[in-house]
């Protein structure tokens, strides 16, 4: 590219699904979105009705992923602090990427204590997000929105500025301990947050409204969607 590369533009790359392009995964006036565009696609057991294996197109933010991260090196700072791994479970589209210096000797428990078969709301990082994700397929260009105002307040506003202060800290007093324990407690904070933004969007669009943060409404179907699959009931067709 022709410009200097920030964190900040990782996070939107493995973020992206294609939109603008001819392979965009939520584009209007198409049926595979849905009618509130999710960039997901399932895997896919069968075939169409002519016999043909369906492939959708993977983007680069999938629900297939396990982690996301991005790998930040900083030379001019101490080894310990220098590497930088932006981290968050699951897919990235619904995922908050949360910082983690290489010189840390643990973890906190909500990154090391997940399992597939056991939701444990509360403290599981990758359920929290995962949760999250699939909380989004209920009215994706709507509630999409919502995670990305709190994706920015934690990752910039609060992460890059916590690193920020860290570095300072480091380089100063070479706590490495305090460091540690600093980058876990805003880990651990991420995964509260996150857990009460799937309640929250729960209660703001249940049952086809906008509850919260606006005049109550209903959001209906988009014009395109309802002309192509709308069938009326069987006592207003014509004969």
């Amino acid at each position: 590219p022709d410009f200097k590369i920030y964190i900040t533009h990782a996070m939107e790359m493995m973020r992206n699904t294609y939109v603008n392009t001819p392979f965009s995964l939520s584009s209007n006036y198409s049926l595979s979105p849905g009618p509130f565009q999710t960039p997901s696609r399932w895997t896919t057991p069968q075939t169409t009705s002519k016999g043909e294996t369906v492939c959708w197109e993977r983007s680069i933010s999938t629900h297939k992923s396990i982690v996301t991260l991005i790998a930040q090196s900083r030379y001019w700072l101490p080894n310990e602090i220098g590497g930088i791994v932006w981290f968050t479970p699951h897919s990235a589209r619904a995922g908050c990427f949360t910082p983690f210096a290489v010189g840390q000797k643990s973890l906190p428990l909500g990154y090391t204590s997940n399992t597939m078969n056991h939701l444990d709301r509360g403290l599981s990082a990758f359920w929290a997000h995962k949760y999250l994700y699939n909380i989004i397929e209920l009215k994706s260009n709507y509630m999409v929105d919502d995670v990305r105002q709190v994706q920015k307040m934690r990752e910039i506003h609060v992460s890059l500025a916590l690193q920020k202060t860290l570095d300072e800290t480091y380089v100063s007093n070479g706590d490495m301990d305090y460091v540690e324990n600093q980058y876990n407690s805003n880990a651990m904070e991420t995964v509260t947050l996150f857990w009460k933004l799937s309640d929250d969007l729960m209660i703001k669009y249940a049952d086809g409204f906008c509850n919260g943060g606006c005049e109550p409404h209903r959001l209906g179907y988009p014009q395109y969607w309802i002309d192509q699959v709308y069938i009326p009931p069987l006592d207003t067709r014509d004969d």
